[in-house]
């Protein structure tokens, strides 16, 4: 990331990790008395953004994906997620070559009368993820940073497309990413990425586990300091506390405090 570049804003620690535990739970859609009629098409646009600087070779890339109803009715969507494969996109590389989405999948089942996910009118839905949980090539070296994922160097462009009609009749809505590139590591980017693959391949040795999550927040509250800019902090904030988490050792009170310190400061959000 270029030192000029901004940091990803998070909501609060303590939400996004009662949020991502929660994604475990079981959700039932509500069923509707009504059903999809017509074959009319709502007023929809997807858009898929991703900062167009430079990135390093096994930075993490951040990607937004807005569903937007511009029109006076409600419509009636599929779920918006990428792991229910209603929301689609696949890697392509500026030689033609095709990275499809190998993430974690959710299955569902829908109940008679299913009417969909309702967005008002003038309202938007987001997904928020990193191309590294989903896309790039199997590498095993980075199964601990990256489940494996690894977007070589090169040139790039998202393509998404979202499914959107319940009745799984009409065409999908489609939006790309501006061009982005993929370059090789300074020597300080060699330290930095090292650095962070060692931590948090802590969580899953067991000798090293018990000490894994305050060395990971000792990290944090470091480089918040030193190096604000740095592009592995929205990560580790959350998605490497959830490990912590999943391997028996979950963030109490103090250590959430410690986070949204970090993260946060005095309340009024860090520059």
């Amino acid at each position: 990331m270029s030192a000029g570049a901004s940091r990803l804003r998070l909501p609060s620690v303590q939400l996004l990790y009662s949020a991502a535990a929660a994604c475990c739970a079981l959700v039932a859609p509500v069923p509707s008395c009504d059903t999809a009629t017509g074959p009319t098409i709502p007023s929809l646009s997807l858009t898929a953004y991703i900062a167009d600087h430079g990135y390093f070779d096994n930075e993490p890339i951040y990607v937004v994906f807005q569903i937007a109803n511009s029109g006076t009715d409600t419509a009636w969507v599929m779920p918006y997620h990428l792991a229910e494969q209603s929301l689609r996109a696949d890697l392509v590389r500026s030689d033609g070559v095709v990275f499809g989405d190998w993430g974690i999948v959710a299955d569902y089942v829908t109940p008679p009368g299913w009417k969909g996910v309702p967005i008002a009118p003038q309202s938007s839905f987001y997904e928020i993820g990193m191309l590294q949980d989903r896309w790039g090539q199997y590498e095993t070296s980075l199964l601990n940073l990256y489940h494996s994922h690894h977007i070589l160097t090169g040139k790039y462009q998202l393509q998404a497309a979202f499914f959107w009609d319940p009745r799984h009749v009409s065409p999908p809505f489609n939006a790309s990413t501006t061009p982005f590139a993929v370059g090789s590591r300074s020597p300080a980017q060699d330290s930095l990425l090292a650095r962070v693959n060692e931590l948090v391949g802590m969580a899953w040795d067991s000798t090293e586990r018990q000490w894994y999550l305050d060395s990971l927040v000792t990290y944090i509250e470091r480089r918040v300091v030193t190096d604000p800019t740095d592009p592995y902090l929205p990560m580790l904030e959350v998605q490497k506390v959830i490990t912590a988490a999943a391997v028996g050792y979950p963030p109490d009170s103090a250590v959430i405090e410690r986070l949204t310190a970090a993260v946060y400061g005095d309340g009024t959000g860090r520059a």
